[in-house]
């Protein structure tokens, strides 16, 4: 005899993981710049719309990447940098399908230095009384030159009477002889090789000084948890711009100069 038997045979296909279609394996970028980094990615088994795409720094050397959908499995990518952050980073972009399949890629961001302009941060001093030496101090700054990258060079331009000098590190504007009573223009040009920043400065000499006066004597009181302004009014008699040399104030206050 002869039996027969039927069997059910059943076919399943193996998860086809999600791929990446498009990204990049380098993105370049400015410090405190940004570019735009395009990922095109599909799945066989899973609705586009159904990946789950992650993004993220390694380093933390950029700002926290953001995306949008662009339709059609495309996405669009924001590269943000940091100020005066000039290290490389990693971004890891994992795309997960919908059993939960991963797949992960990494993308190198090179963050090119950016020349950041000098500073000057004190300015000369605008006064002056007849028959004395005129001596300032100025204070200048500058990104490059803080990470030893740049070297910055000081000098005066067409400034005859006057010459500049550095003392343990600071830079010194002086005159060359005593004054008379006159307005001098001293013009201070400030370069790292790359940007040059110049600043004019008319020195006043008189015959007789008279010193600037501070009309707000008492700031006004304030209440706890709130926010505090005060204004300090400044005069001068004889001299229509004023500056503040310096103001000390207590670590939980800041102050805004308006000129």
């Amino acid at each position: 005899g002869r039996s027969i038997e039927h069997f059910e045979i059943v076919v399943t296909g193996l998860n086809d993981r999600p791929e990446f279609v498009e990204i990049a394996d380098k993105v370049s970028i400015v410090e405190d710049g940004s570019e735009v980094m395009r990922v095109t990615v599909r799945d066989e088994e899973t609705a586009l719309e159904e990946l789950v795409l992650r993004v993220e720094s390694t380093k933390g050397y950029i700002e926290s990447p953001t995306y949008r959908k662009m339709g059609e499995g495309v996405y669009e990518v924001d590269i943000v940098g940091k100020l005066n952050e000039t290290r490389e980073d990693l971004v890891k972009v994992v795309l997960r399908d919908g059993e939960g399949t991963e797949i992960t890629e990494y993308v190198k961001i090179e963050i090119a230095s950016e020349n950041d302009r000098p500073e000057i941060e004190k300015g000369l001093k605008l006064t002056l009384k007849q028959g004395e030496s005129y001596e300032s101090e100025i204070v200048v700054s500058d990104v490059e030159e803080s990470r030893g990258e740049q070297m910055l060079e000081v000098k005066l331009k067409d400034s005859s009477e006057f010459s500049i000098e550095k003392r343990e590190g600071k830079y010194v504007v002086k005159s060359d002889a005593v004054l008379t009573a006159a307005t001098y223009s001293v013009i201070v040009e400030v370069t790292d090789g790359v940007e040059t920043l110049t600043a004019n400065y008319d020195i006043v000499v008189e015959a007789v000084m008279i010193a600037p006066s501070i009309e707000t004597l008492v700031l006004g009181s304030a209440t706890e948890d709130s926010a505090y302004a005060g204004e300090i009014l400044i005069s001068d008699n004889r001299i229509e711009s004023v500056m503040i040399e310096s103001i000390v104030l207590p670590s939980w206050m800041e102050a805004d100069k308006e000129l």
